[in-house]
């Protein structure tokens, strides 16, 4: 759904970057989601972690796209404390990190804040 909402804002973002580990829930995200991306010129980027050959490679990959800067908005959706943490790290100065996962009271991630 934050995907969809990105893609259909009236100022939309210039490129929107996905990431799962369901190959099947990164698949049905390309069939619906790519032609809206293409329609309104913006680059949607999907990737699956597990495709990679390492942690550090994954993180490489996400780095070039950002840019280097990092990202104005990450989005995490699982309630996990190492997700939120890894994260993180990504976020652009200024940015803004939205938690929407569901996180059990009482779980803690460490984050430089």
């Amino acid at each position: 759904m934050h995907v969809q909402r990105s893609l259909e804002m009236a100022r939309p973002p210039a490129a929107i970057l996905a990431t799962d580990v369901s190959a099947e829930r990164l698949a049905s995200m390309e069939k619906k989601f790519r032609p809206l991306a293409e329609k309104n010129s913006i680059c949607l980027e999907i990737l699956n972690p597990k495709d990679f050959d390492s942690p550090e490679d994954f993180e490489k990959a996400v780095r070039k796209f950002s840019g280097a800067v990092g990202f104005d908005d990450v989005v995490v959706l699982a309630p996990l404390a190492v997700v939120i943490e890894q994260s993180a790290p990504f976020l652009a100065s200024g940015g803004i990190m939205n938690i929407f996962a569901g996180v059990p009271l009482g779980t803690m991630a460490g984050l430089d804040l």
